[in-house]
């Protein structure tokens, strides 16, 4: 299995307030991560959870892959961890095919490809 680019995490963060859902949880963008990748570009996502969700979850980093040309959005990987910073669950998509969704427009996902794509 591929793993996770490193320079993700071993950069410092910057980390910007995208939107927040009426039940509390915030999501972020972590700037310092845009990496172009062909016609794409990859970041990461930090979504922090107002409480603990089913599976003890507090916060969940999600690597994520944008088409900025065709308007379609794909997770790559994401790393699960609970109120103590343990990871609770993870899994990479990083060397097989992903599913590619697409953006709806005037959405939470078409913010973040707005932002995404014009760095």
């Amino acid at each position: 299995m591929a793993s996770v680019p490193a320079t993700a995490h071993a950069q410092a963060e910057n980390l910007t307030k995208v939107y927040e859902m009426p039940n509390g949880e915030v999501t972020y963008l972590d700037l310092n991560s845009v990496q172009v990748v062909g016609t794409s570009k990859r970041y990461w996502e930090v979504t922090k959870l107002p409480a603990p969700d089913q599976y003890r979850v507090v916060l969940r980093r999600t690597y994520m892959e944008v088409d900025c040309n065709a308007r379609m959005r794909a997770q790559r990987a994401f790393v699960d961890y609970d109120a103590q910073g343990a990871v609770v669950a993870s899994d990479s998509s990083l060397d097989r095919p992903v599913q590619w969704r697409p953006i709806v427009p005037g959405s939470n996902g078409e913010l973040v490809r707005l932002i995404v794509c014009s760095r």
